[in-house]
């Protein structure tokens, strides 16, 4: 390998205004440490794309459909599954997934390894010593990865892995419907970050790999704004929504700070059908709590949080797969 700078993919989707200058201040705090390879399904404007040593652009944006495919939340006070298919949003898995392949084999011949980072996660120059320090410690470790690890999920938005070691360990899949029969062999439920942890598992991949536990991504470059998009509807400004209490008739709202930055405001008001339930502080990470039993009867509960206004079913509520247990 001749090149003196190391590699970092960013893997983005530059659709909207917002998501442009994230993504534009993510490859900023960057290109002046490492070699950036930008891949896309959603064109980047010239810009942008000047901002970067490589650009691969792939029209095909395909989605993962199964309604059983979540994301899940542990906390001290809570645990929540939360279904993605059912309410008509297919999960991106395959179409990050297919990002990540057209990198490696667009960078197999002239790169070692590689550290890849979504396209919403802008490092402070304290935390670039941090990344370049996940290399470092998987060659002294003698370990050929730098994964974060969560149960049986491997957090995506990150990671450091060799290019042969990518190869090895994950398969191509050419379609979503091979990216689907992979998931049902390995028993994978879907998500990237499991569909990583059991292909990992599958191969007997796992000892190969500096696997950190009980610290999150967030919590290891703790001077950045990590994943700043995560899990949120383009069409709302807050995340909110509203889930069933496990094995109980009642419901209660789910809060997830979407935007890693400072609101304008830190506290917003909770109304449901124009009743005030809670003040939320838009800063905490995930706040859940159960809503008062006289709710219930309603059949329709519009949620609103800021100018955020979302209505339900109570039918919609009680027959989805997602749900909250409070601990």
């Amino acid at each position: 390998m001749s090149n003196n700078r190391d590699l970092v993919v960013i893997g983005g989707y530059p659709s909207t205004d917002s998501r442009k200058q994230i993504l534009k201040d993510t490859i900023l705090s960057l290109n002046q440490h490492f070699d950036i390879l930008l891949v896309t399904h959603y064109p980047a404007d010239i810009e942008i794309q000047s901002l970067v040593n490589y650009y691969i652009y792939d029209i095909r944006n395909e989605f993962f459909i199964n309604e059983n495919v979540y994301f899940y939340v542990h906390t001290p006070k809570f645990y929540l599954e939360y279904h993605y298919g059912e309410n008509g949003h297919n999960h991106h898995s395959y179409a990050i997934y297919k990002s990540m392949m057209s990198a490696v084999s667009f960078i197999k011949d002239y790169y070692d390894g590689f550290y890849y980072v979504e396209g919403d996660s802008i490092f402070s120059k304290e935390d670039i010593e941090q990344l370049k320090n996940t290399k470092l410690e998987t060659i002294k470790n003698n370990k050929e990865a730098f994964f974060f690890l969560i149960d049986n999920c491997i957090q995506t938005i990150f990671f450091y892995t060799k290019v042969d070691f990518f190869n090895k360990v994950f398969p191509i899949c050419k379609t979503v419907g091979d990216y689907q029969n992979l998931c049902g062999q390995i028993g994978s439920f879907g998500v990237l970050e499991n569909f990583f942890y059991c292909n990992l598992k599958q191969n007997n991949y796992l000892d190969n790999a500096l696997l950190i536990q009980g610290t999150q991504v967030y919590d290891y470059f703790t001077n950045s704004k990590i994943n700043i998009n995560r899990l949120k509807d383009d069409n709302n400004q807050l995340d909110i929504k509203l889930l069933k209490i496990k094995n109980t008739s009642d419901f209660a709202y789910f809060y997830m700070n979407s935007i890693d930055i400072v609101h304008e405001n830190q506290y917003a008001d909770l109304y449901i059908n124009d009743e005030f339930i809670d003040t939320i502080n838009l800063l905490s990470q995930y706040e859940s709590n159960p809503l008062p039993s006289h709710l219930q009867s309603n059949n329709h509960l519009t949620i609103r949080l800021g100018n955020t206004v979302i209505t339900y079913t109570k039918d919609q509520i009680i027959n989805s797969n997602s749900f909250v247990e409070f601990k």
